[in-house]
């Protein structure tokens, strides 16, 4: 990159300038813009980076976007600057009570979570992690849909580095469902949590379906919520289920052990369309998607058969 490119990018040639002439009055020029203006001066000499962190605390969603892009643009050329100065900002924003703020941080961190050395990004994941954690208990449901999906990317960053770390979310994900298994609970901590345990079902596969298919058999709780009277929240929990089935799917397991964890869940679905004493019609709607995976399970083969008004999951599995 020539230097001419560098200065318009805010690359080292414009980074190793103080914010004194062109850069002081660009910075300057912003300070109406973002309270934390000077604050990010002392952090960062780089005209370019304190603009688009301020872009990132800014209500315009598509200003917003276009920052978090740059942001990815730039830390891809710079991974130097991507250190904790920059995370520093996004628990900052994270910490705010401007909802702005919040959506700004997470889409930043969603575009540069995997950007730098292993060990920058290992210890970037843990730094901010239970900043995006405590969203989930936000009663906004577009705010914590976002920090479902951050917390999905920074999970995949992380690798098996960070996965203890992702497992202690999975159990209070879990623990969210153990504790409102009301049906016409508002409460945003049942959404949120199986908007987290369908990211790390495909994100974190191991680890997640272990958790939900151990002794405990905590995949269960997912179909409380398939009773929820929000549409949202029984959606999400069906796709959760649908993921565990394409994993057992995918997985080289036994035939024996397959088609055990297939009848697993099928005995959770029998139960839905055919309890006589359950006739929940969102309850019996949101177990038909499961139903209908359940039949294009094709690894190993397996059928549907109808039989005294039951529905059947015959497994041909050898």
């Amino acid at each position: 990159m020539d230097q001419q490119s560098q200065i318009a990018f805010g690359g080292p040639a414009y980074a190793n300038r103080n914010l004194s002439s062109q850069g002081m009055s660009m910075g300057s020029g912003m300070a109406s813009q973002g309270a934390g203006l000077p604050n990010l001066q002392i952090q960062f000499k780089n005209v370019e980076l304190i603009r688009i962190i301020n872009d990132l605390r800014k209500k315009e969603t598509m200003i917003q976007q276009e920052a978090a892009k740059k942001l990815h643009q730039y830390m891809s050329q710079y991974q130097e600057d991507c250190d904790d100065n920059l995370f520093n900002q996004f628990k900052e924003m994270l910490d705010s009570k401007n909802i702005e703020e919040k959506f700004g941080a997470l889409m930043a961190i969603n575009k540069i979570a995997r950007i730098g050395r292993e060990t920058r990004i290992i210890h970037n994941v843990k730094k901010i992690m239970p900043c995006v954690q405590i969203q989930l208990q936000n009663n906004n449901k577009e705010l914590v849909e976002k920090a479902a999906d951050c917390l999905g990317i920074l999970a995949e960053a992380g690798g098996k580095t960070t996965a203890e770390v992702f497992d202690s979310v999975l159990i209070e994900m879990i623990s969210f469902l153990e504790n409102d298994k009301d049906a016409k609970s508002n409460n945003i901590k049942k959404y949120s949590a199986v908007l987290v345990i369908k990211e790390f079902c495909k994100k974190l596969q191991i680890i997640t379906f272990n958790k939900l298919f151990d002794k405990q058999q905590n995949f269960k709780l997912i179909f409380y919520a398939l009773k929820d009277h929000r549409l949202h929240v029984r959606t999400t929990a069906a796709d959760c289920i649908n993921e565990c089935i394409r994993i057992i799917s995918a997985r080289e397991y036994q035939n024996d052990q397959k088609r055990n964890y297939l009848d697993l869940i099928y005995t959770q679905v029998s139960q839905a369309l055919f309890d006589t004493h359950d006739t929940d019609v969102f309850y019996q709607q949101s177990t038909l998607s499961i139903l209908s995976e359940l039949i294009q399970v094709k690894s190993g083969g397996s059928s549907m058969s109808k039989s005294n008004k039951n529905i059947i999951l015959v497994s041909t599995l050898e």
